[in-house]
């Protein structure tokens, strides 16, 4: 039920941030570094703890996928929060154009619905 939600939220404001990339792009330009490096980590566990525990508890491609998918996310949200990286890539998503928040959008869609169908097996 919980991964419906999940895909569900993530096909949602996937779409809504793929017609109105600016709402995004204002967001990420009123945060501060240490406030972003702070919803970095939490979106990627967002996007990571869901995908791992389906995946651990599904078979088929798919979910061994989002398995794979999940463990990077949630690796990578640990180094957000005090790497060099983190810094470069939120200078790098202020300066960035609408089209890159539209492909970031339309793989959280294509993302959502993945998981939308893996759970319902």
């Amino acid at each position: 039920m919980i991964y419906k939600l999940f895909g569900w939220f993530w096909v949602i404001t996937g779409i809504y941030f793929f017609l109105r990339p600016r709402v995004l792009i204002k967001k990420i330009q009123r945060k501060s570094k240490w406030q972003m490096r702070k919803w970095l980590f939490v979106l990627a566990l967002l996007w990571g703890a869901p995908l791992f525990a389906l995946g651990w508890s599904q078979e088929g491609f798919f979910s061994k996928l989002l398995f794979i998918i999940g463990i990077l996310a949630v690796l990578k949200g640990l180094f957000f929060l005090t790497s060099r990286a983190a810094s470069k890539i939120i200078e790098w998503s202020q300066k960035s154009p609408s089209f890159v928040f539209r492909l970031y959008a339309f793989v959280q869609v294509i993302l959502g619905v993945v998981l939308l169908a893996v759970s319902k097996k």
